[in-house]
């Protein structure tokens, strides 16, 4: 009796350490992906009860009605030269640019092209200062980090649309230059996993909490006079600017995220005084196709070691009959090695040389005979 009772005991202690999550950098993005969501419809917002912290919780969000659907492409740098150290860059609906360093724990923005809606129609490029992690690895049930990020963009007033000169000209008449400065605070604490239900699927998740207060502040610049703050005084000169720049409302983003899926499985925006739910966004599974072509359900691939100095050995498993090519790319985008095979039974072995490859990160991809990409991943290269 004794010993079965400790046998239960220890099972009991031991079955939620056996369900815990931890994200690897298989979950971070690379060039050639499209990040695919679904927008929620306002209507099921209100209807939503977001679990509070914890750990083996479980969710279940139905089938939620679209309100409409988003791809987000994924793609390298190649010549463009905006922002030093960016590996990738991801273009977002609202035409928004943001430009990413990769490593093997950071996924780091590091400058952005966008818009303020104080000023439409006129975009803006400035660098993140310091590069902030949009996403970790390894990331942990009960991990928890700080930034704080500054953008700052200064701006020609007589370069400014006739959209933003309509709605802020009264407030900067006889000025010459405008300099406009965000500054971000974000704590992001993972504080819950579990088992969520979404759209007919079932995944295993890790929650990542992110709480985040922006201020935006705007200076400005005449003649040989030094820049001005005029950040609590131009919503006094035009009442319809408040809310464009100062302190904005504290946002509280739920992240659900899976392993090895480069979308967030459900991702909500809330209003932290309020609690108020401004936006739910969840992912797009893969519609069913026919492919009429080989390779692209049971295929599997793993490479080895990883980072590689010498040799990198593909292993190929799952493959159907007929020919294949594994390409590696740098992050350029710029293919530096090909391979066509055709595998010999469950199981395929390629090596390929990497001794004379710059140091730095790779993408190797796979593709059937009808050109169908398979898998694109990442390789090190000469890592120490």
């Amino acid at each position: 009796m004794a010993k079965s009772l400790l046998v239960s005991l220890l099972v009991f202690c031991l079955a939620p350490m056996a369900a815990q999550v931890t994200l690897s950098n298989d979950y971070f993005p690379v060039a050639g992906d499209t990040l695919k969501y679904n927008t929620v419809d306002s209507a099921y917002l209100s209807t939503l009860v977001i679990a509070e912290a914890g750990a083996n919780l479980s969710w279940n969000f139905g089938v939620p009605p679209i309100n409409e659907e988003r791809a987000d492409a994924v793609t390298a740098i190649g010549s463009d030269t905006s922002f030093l150290g960016a590996d990738l860059k991801i273009l977002t609906g609202d035409d928004t640019e943001s430009y990413y360093s990769v490593s093997d724990t950071e996924f780091n923005l590091v400058g952005i092209k966008t818009s303020f809606a104080i000023l439409p129609n006129f975009q803006i490029s400035t660098p993140a200062d310091p590069a902030r992690p949009t996403r970790r690895a390894p990331l942990n049930y009960l991990d928890t980090y700080e930034t704080v990020t500054v953008n700052s963009a200064t701006i020609a007033v007589d370069s400014l649309p006739d959209e933003a000169l309509d709605l802020i000209g009264d407030a900067i008449a006889n000025v010459d230059s405008m300099r406009l400065t965000t500054t971000s605070t974000r704590t992001d604490e993972v504080d819950a996993y579990g088992s969520l239900t979404i759209d007919g699927e079932t995944y295993t998740v890790l929650r990542e909490v992110r709480t985040e207060s922006v201020f935006i502040q705007l200076e400005i610049q005449s003649a040989f006079l030094p820049w001005t703050d005029v950040t609590g005084t131009i919503t006094i000169l035009d009442p319809t600017l408040a809310g464009f720049v100062g302190p904005q409302d504290i946002t509280k983003t739920y992240y659900f995220w899976s392993p090895e899926i480069i979308e967030p499985i459900v991702e909500i925006t809330t209003l932290e005084q309020t609690g108020e739910i401004q936006r739910m966004d969840f992912r797009r599974r893969p519609r069913t196709v026919s492919t009429e072509g080989p390779g692209l359900q049971q295929a599997q691939v793993k490479v080895y070691p990883n980072p590689a100095s010498q040799l990198a050995t593909f292993e190929f498993t799952g493959l159907d009959r007929g020919e294949y090519t594994l390409s590696l790319f740098n992050m350029n985008g710029r293919m530096v090695e090909s391979r066509t095979f055709s595998p010999i039974g469950d199981q395929t072995r390629l090596n390929v040389e990497v001794t004379d490859l710059p140091k730095g990160l790779y993408l190797y991809n796979l593709r059937n005979a009808l050109g169908r990409t398979i898998t694109t991943k990442r390789l090190v290269v000469g890592a120490e």
